[in-house]
């Protein structure tokens, strides 16, 4: 064989080794990207669940919280309802009939409803701040998606841009070398 076939030889062996290289860094950039995304959708699972478990840590507490200040308007109540039938019993005081009594069940229904009131729009904020969270993670989720199909898709792009380039410079050269031969 000539030099020039040599030479030949050696520039399709290189040629073919560069397309390989650019072909195996295209599958590990596009395997990095895919291993990216996973890592990034488990970590907002994980984060989600941390505050959902959190959250709903909190609105155990706002439940015990309301149930232990209802029960203290209870026995307050009871407490002002024992002292007026005391109250009656040891003569009948003014301001401890039918009106006294219907003005301390009042009283205790208002309280009731400030304490169930509190406690409706306790759990209703926590709710929507689960609800938020999961939007902002499925919005996060989506957003590194679509960071990563742009970076594939921008990859690819290079990558078939460098296999015309190397099937350019293999033509060429192989053109140079068999006009050189002669």
């Amino acid at each position: 064989k000539s030099y020039f076939d040599a030479q030949i030889v050696r520039v399709k062996q290189d040629v073919a080794a560069q397309k390989k290289d650019s072909n195996q860094n295209l599958l590990l950039l596009q395997k990095q990207e895919d291993q990216k995304q996973r890592l990034g959708e488990g970590q907002a699972a994980r984060g989600y669940q941390d505050f959902v478990s959190t959250t709903q840590e909190d609105m155990d507490m706002m439940r015990e919280q309301s149930a232990q200040e209802a029960s203290e308007a209870r026995t307050s109540s009871a407490g002002d309802i024992f002292g007026m039938m005391t109250q009656e019993g040891q003569g009948g005081l003014a301001g401890t009939g039918g009106r006294a009594r219907k003005m301390l069940g009042d009283r205790a229904k208002v309280t009731m409803a400030k304490v169930n009131l509190g406690l409706k729009q306790s759990l209703e904020k926590a709710t929507q701040a689960i609800e938020g969270k999961d939007v902002q993670r499925m919005q996060d989720i989506e957003s590194g998606r679509l960071s990563m199909q742009q970076s594939k898709d921008t990859a690819a792009q290079s990558f078939t841009q460098q296999q015309g380039t190397l099937d350019r410079q293999l033509v060429n050269e192989t053109a140079k070398l068999t006009n050189e031969k002669g």
